[in-house]
């Protein structure tokens, strides 16, 4: 369960930032140290998969970001010491106190510090927002695309 909940803190961290690379998201100031508080209607463990998965109504809060979908998936190495991908599906949210991204799917791979969210895709940060089909995140090199029908509202106006 410890990697699992290292697996998950390294999820929240890094998830929320796909809205850094297209709205301004400063991720510096969520605290990955802190605990992660898992809620879901179920926990599914399988040790010959490699995999625990969480379902039904999965909330995952931890300092001020929530994620919430309809189930998380988290997926070991051979020995399960190294995380090798977080999944989270259906409805998939990310919120910090100054942004949320929505989308149907987000997998993180931590080796290579890649996120992608896909299916209707909406970035929000106050009245700017980015949608489209799929958001590719490299967390390393801190850039990011939205590709499929982007669409985008750049603040208000008069």
């Amino acid at each position: 369960m410890f990697a699992a909940r290292s697996a998950l803190s390294l999820c929240l961290a890094l998830a929320a930032l796909p809205a850094a690379a297209q709205i301004g998201f400063d991720a510096s100031r969520q605290d990955t140290g802190v605990p992660i508080e898992v809620t879901a209607e179920s926990l599914r463990m399988d040790q010959e998969a490699n995999t625990a998965v969480f379902t039904g109504d999965v909330v995952i809060l931890q300092d001020s970001m929530r994620m919430t979908a309809e189930e998380v998936t988290v997926v070991y190495s051979a020995g399960q010491d190294d995380i090798e991908s977080i999944v989270a599906t259906g409805g998939v949210t990310l919120v910090t106190p100054r942004e949320a991204a929505e989308g149907e799917r987000a997998v993180y791979r931590p080796i290579d510090q890649h996120i992608v969210i896909t299916g209707d895709v909406l970035l929000t940060r106050g009245a700017g927002s980015i949608a489209g089909d799929r958001l590719d995140y490299d967390l390393e090199a801190g850039k990011g695309t939205v590709s499929g029908g982007v669409r985008t509202i750049l603040g208000g106006g008069n």
